[in-house]
C-alpha cells in the first residue's frame, strides 16, 4: 500500500475590515512535509479542494480550527454531507463538545467514480506554539514574515511577492517542525497522544495502569487539579524594585520519577489509617491559618474562577484530595472534619516513568535546535494525557439558514471511552502544588515572596533565597532564571517585569517582559509599568472568532485587563 503523504497547508482570507458578513480564501500554500521547497500557491478555496482531490493525504494546518471552517463552509454549501463515513463526496468531523477541532475526513468522487481522501489536521495540537515562536524554537532556517492583513485583496487578486514569500514561510516552517516529529516516529493526532504511544513503547503501561470503571473515574477525578498560580496580595498592583525569579528545572518530568499510585483502587470508608497512597472524601469547613499560603484550588471552572484559591470554607463542603494535598491542606488551615467520607487507597510504585523521562532527557540534553525543542513538548505532555476525559461526546458542521454559516452542533447521545489513568495524574500535580507551595512558603516566611505560576516564584531582592536546592540543571531543582530592576503584578498570570540588561536579547531591547492572559501577543510591546494596570484598555487586544459566510472572521475588540 502506497503511503499516505503529509503535507502543511495554509490559507489567507479577508478580513473584518474587508467585509463584517463574508469572508473567503485569497492565498493558500501547500507543500509536503517531506519535501519543504516544494511549495504550491493558489488564490481561492475552489483550486485548494481540487489540490487535496488530486494529492490524498493529511494536511496540517497550525489552527485548523480556523482554516477547516473555510473548508466545511465549501463542502456544505457544494453538495458534500457531513457524517456519513466512506461514501462519495461526503466529510466526518472530529470535533470536540467544547469546539476544538481535531480532524475533517474528505472523501472525494470525480467524473470517472475514481475516490481520493483528504484528512485536515491541527499542527498546532501536535505542536502547540505560534509559527513564529516555533521558527526561533525548532532553529528554522526560514522565518515568519508580516503582511498587512486588512489591505484590500478583490477576487483574482495577483499575489505580490511579499505575499508568496509569507504564506510560503508559514506552510515551511510547520513542515520542518512536523517532519522533526515523524522522524522520531511521532505520528498520532496530538502531542499527548505522542507522548502515550511513546511511553507504552518503553514501560509496561497496562501492568502497572489497568483500566478502572467510569464510576471510580470519576471520583478520582474530583481529585486532579491544576498547577499552582498564586499573587501575594500585599504586592497586587504595586510597582517593585529588584527581584528575582526562579524556576524548577522540569517540573512534571521530575514529578512523575516519584511515588504514584498503580494498579485497581481499593475502596475504604470513613477515615483513611493505612501507609499507602489514597484519595479521600471529606466534608468539612476551614479557614487558613495565618502566615499560610493558600493551597485549595476548588474545581469551579472559568479563567478567573481556576485560579482563585480559597482561604476560608465557611459552610459544610465536601472537597475530594489525593493524600499529597491532603496533607498540605491540614498544614495551611484550620480544619473543621464533619465526615471522613471514605475513598481509595493504592499500591504504589517509585520511578515507573524512568525510561521514558531517561530517554527524552537524554534526548534533550544531547541535541540542539528542533530535536531539543520535540524533546521539551514530549517530556511535558505525558502526565496530561494520563487524565484524559472519558467522555468524548462530540460536535458535528450544519449550515445554519438564519445565519447563513457554520455552526456546531452537539450530537445527541453522549460517546464515553474508556479512562487512561487519572490517579497517576492527580498525584503528579499533586507533588507538583506541593514543590512549588513549599519552596513559596519558605520565600514569604523570609519575607520576600511575590507570585508563582505552577513552576516559578517571583521574589522581592535580587539574592539568593534561602532554604531551597537551586542548580542550573538538576531535575526537580530551582534554577534562578532572572533578575528584574522593577514589577508589577496585577493578578494571575497577568504582570510585567523589567529584566535586568544580561537578560537582554540585544542593545535596542528595553527589557519589558509582558505576561497577560488573554492579550494579544502583538499589543503588549506598547506597555509599561505607567500604563500596565487593572482597568487599563488595549486597543484590539483581543481576537474573537466569528463565524460568516464563507468561513471564519476574527473581530478586533478592545482588551481590558479585569480584577478578579
Amino acid at each position: 500500500m502506497k503511503p499516505v503523504r503529509n503535507y502543511s497547508a495554509d490559507f489567507e482570507t479577508t478580513t473584518e475590515a474587508i467585509s463584517r458578513s463574508e469572508t473567503r480564501v485569497w492565498a493558500w500554500a501547500v507543500c509536503p512535509v517531506d519535501c519543504p521547497e516544494d511549495v504550491e500557491i493558489g488564490i481561492d478555496i475552489e483550486s485548494f479542494i481540487e489540490y487535496m482531490e488530486e494529492n490524498n493525504g493529511n494536511y496540517y494546518f497550525h489552527n485548523a480550527g480556523f482554516d477547516a471552517v473555510f473548508i466545511m463552509d465549501y463542502l456544505l454549501r457544494n453538495g458534500y454531507e457531513c457524517n456519513k463515513t466512506g461514501q462519495s463526496n461526503t466529510f466526518d468531523t472530529l470535533i470536540s463538545k467544547m469546539n476544538k477541532l481535531y480532524q475533517v475526513d474528505i472523501v472525494f468522487e470525480n467524473s470517472k467514480r475514481h475516490r481520493s481522501r483528504a484528512t485536515i489536521k491541527d499542527s498546532y495540537k501536535k505542536i502547540p506554539s505560534s509559527v513564529e515562536q516555533i521558527a526561533n524554537d525548532f532553529k528554522i532556517p526560514c522565518k515568519k514574515l508580516s503582511i498587512d492583513y486588512d489591505e484590500p485583496r478583490p477576487i483574482g487578486h495577483i499575489l505580490t511577492d511579499l505575499e508568496k514569500e509569507y504564506i510560503k514561510h508559514d506552510v515551511q516552517i510547520i513542515a520542518y517542525a512536523l517532519q522533526t516529529q515523524f522522524d522520531q516516529g511521532l505520528t498520532k493526532l496530538t502531542v499527548g497522544s505522542d507522548a502515550l504511544s511513546s511511553c507504552k513503547d518503553m514501560i509496561h503501561f497496562s501492568r502497572h495502569f489497568p483500566t478502572i470503571s467510569l464510576d471510580i473515574d470519576g471520583f478520582l477525578r474530583r481529585s486532579y487539579r491544576g498547577g499552582y498560580t498564586y499573587l501575594n496580595q500585599q504586592y497586587k498592583e504595586k510597582t517593585i524594585g529588584e527581584g528575582i525569579v526562579y524556576d524548577v528545572n522540569s517540573l512534571y518530568p521530575a514529578m512523575m520519577m516519584k511515588r504514584l499510585p498503580v494498579g485497581m483502587p481499593y475502596p475504604f470508608s470513613g477515615e483513611y489509617n493505612g501507609h499507602k497512597l489514597y484519595v479521600q472524601s471529606i466534608y468539612c469547613m476551614a479557614k487558613l491559618k495565618y502566615g499560610k499560603l493558600p493551597t485549595l484550588l476548588m474545581n469551579s471552572g472559568g479563567f478567573f474562577q481556576a485560579h482563585h484559591y480559597v482561604e476560608s470554607i465557611d459552610e459544610p463542603t465536601e472537597v475530594v484530595f489525593t493524600s499529597v494535598d491532603l496533607a498540605m491542606f491540614f498544614g495551611h488551615y484550620d480544619v473543621q472534619v464533619i465526615e471522613y467520607c471514605g475513598g481509595y487507597e493504592f499500591d504504589s510504585a517509585v520511578r515507573i516513568f524512568e525510561p521514558y523521562i531517561k530517554h527524552w532527557m537524554d534526548v534533550k540534553n544531547s541535541n540542539t535546535g528542533a530535536v531539543k525543542q520535540l524533546a521539551k513538548l514530549m517530556l511535558n505532555s505525558l502526565y496530561g494525557k494520563l487524565a484524559t476525559n472519558p467522555d468524548v461526546t462530540g460536535r458535528y458542521p450544519v449550515l445554519d439558514g438564519d445565519k447563513d454559516a457554520i455552526e456546531y452542533v452537539l450530537d445527541d447521545e453522549q460517546q464515553l471511552r474508556e479512562p487512561v489513568y487519572t490517579a497517576a495524574a492527580a498525584f503528579v500535580t499533586a507533588y507538583a502544588r506541593e514543590t512549588t507551595i513549599t519552596a513559596c512558603q519558605e520565600a514569604l516566611d523570609q519575607g520576600r515572596f511575590i507570585y508563582a505560576d505552577t513552576d516559578s516564584m517571583h521574589l522581592v531582592g535580587d539574592y539568593p533565597i534561602e532554604g531551597i536546592r537551586i542548580h542550573p540543571k538538576n531535575l526537580g531543582e530551582w534554577k534562578h532564571e532572572s533578575s528584574f530592576e522593577a514589577a508589577k503584578f496585577l493578578r494571575a498570570k497577568t504582570y510585567l517585569e523589567v529584566v535586568k540588561p544580561e537578560y537582554r536579547t540585544s542593545p535596542t531591547d528595553n527589557g519589558i517582559r509582558v505576561t497577560c492572559a488573554g492579550l494579544r501577543r502583538d499589543k503588549r510591546a506598547g506597555l509599561d509599568l505607567d500604563s500596565f494596570y487593572i482597568g487599563a484598555t488595549v486597543p484590539g487586544g483581543k481576537l474573537v472568532p466569528r463565524k460568516v459566510h464563507g468561513g471564519v472572521i476574527l473581530h478586533e475588540s478592545d482588551f481590558v485587563i479585569r480584577d478578579i
